[in-house]
């Protein structure tokens, strides 16, 4: 019976090879300009995807909702509800409804948004990190990056 632990645990070892994992960005849904609903991006290199959860006191716990904002600035709020530490990314654009397609310059973030936040594009997101035990917020900074809205 121990030598069957034994191999059972090598030929486990054997099969979680890094080699057979996908790489982080292979897991990045593709790029559309068809409204597909989809949503994935990496955060310190580590894929982050919403997804829904159980939900609670009568709402939907939806893991990508997009909002808009002082009336003319949107918000995709994205969280991950089924993790047992959830994330969140939050990106805010701002006059996209008068805008539309093109490309929007990234600014600072004070990591709040809607009414609380600044008067720019930015992100913001909100994770756990495995190596500290801790959650990390990251935020964006003036010309961190660029969005591209293809199709509104």
């Amino acid at each position: 019976m121990k030598t069957l632990k034994i191999l059972t645990t090598c030929i486990l070892f054997i099969a979680c090879s890094t080699e057979d994992m996908p790489s982080q960005e292979s897991l990045l849904p593709p790029i559309t300009t068809t409204g597909e609903n989809t949503f994935g991006c990496l955060i310190d290199g580590k894929f982050f995807k919403p997804r829904d959860g159980t939900g609670t006191f009568n709402t939907e716990d939806r893991g990508l909702r997009i909002r808009q904002t002082e009336v003319i600035n949107v918000e995709f709020d994205a969280r991950d509800f089924k993790s047992e530490r959830t994330g969140t990314v939050l990106i805010h654009l701002e006059e996209l409804e008068n805008i539309g397609e093109g490309i929007y310059v990234l600014g600072n973030s004070n990591g709040l948004r809607s009414i609380d936040g600044l008067d720019n594009n930015y992100i913001n997101c909100r994770v756990w990190n495995k190596d500290i035990e801790a959650y990390q917020t990251y935020v964006s900074f003036e010309n961190s990056g660029q969005i591209v809205v293809n199709n509104i």
